[in-house]
């Protein structure tokens, strides 16, 4: 998968990374950012989900099982998976490549729930992404037990071959209004391509030029 970089003047190419999601869930997926060689893009085989790598943000875990998930966490620098304040998870589920957005998100909400009953949720606006099934959801839980509270806004789309989900994160305080602004505007830059289709450098070219920041 490609993945677009905020830098400028970089040349980038995909490579596979794999991470975690947020310390409140930790559910397997799949995904992957970029390196930055002086080599320019490469796409994988096939589906690629385009993400932004947010200048400033470093990858911090990843992991992967082969056919299932692979799953990876950014935090700004300064930042750490133990410590972080802001946090972006990029993930792919292949095993759910059939689950619609909505059911995905409903499954979530009931785990969050359950290990922490506090947990409210809210259904956000959310157009098909490219032409796939999508849905965006805002989970706040202001505490758990020993652990800090957790804000995230969390994307769904219904790949050809994955259920993808990019989640953006903060904790422990809620996201301020222009925060959670941003976030929305970070992720209704999220796509999808296909090699197979040929479409792929247009629709890169196209997340490019809208960068949220």
């Amino acid at each position: 998968m490609r993945h677009h970089d905020e830098g400028k003047g970089l040349n980038k190419v995909a490579c596979p990374l794999f991470l975690a999601p947020p310390a409140l869930y930790r559910v397997l997926a799949i995904a992957w950012l970029i390196c930055v060689p002086p080599l320019g893009w490469a796409f994988s085989p096939g589906e690629n989900l385009l993400v932004a790598f947010p200048k400033g943000y470093k990858v911090v875990f990843t992991d992967a099982k082969k056919g299932v998930s692979q799953i990876m966490e950014l935090v700004p620098e300064g930042q750490t998976v133990e410590n972080w304040k802001r946090m972006i998870t990029v993930q792919d589920l292949y095993t759910l490549s059939k689950m619609d957005p909505n059911q995905f998100a409903d499954l979530l909400a009931a785990r969050f729930q359950k290990q922490c009953p506090k947990t409210e949720v809210s259904k956000l606006p959310q157009a098909s992404i490219n032409n796939r099934p999508a849905a965006r959801f805002y989970f706040y839980n202001p505490d758990c037990g020993a652990r800090p509270g957790e804000s995230i806004v969390v994307q769904v789309v219904q790949g050809n071959g994955a259920l993808h989900s990019v989640q953006y994160a903060w904790r422990p305080m809620p996201p301020s209004e222009q925060e959670l602004q941003e976030a929305n505007a970070y992720l209704d830059r999220t796509g999808l391509c296909d090699t197979r289709l040929g479409d792929c450098e247009e629709k890169l070219n196209r997340t490019g030029k809208s960068r949220p920041h």
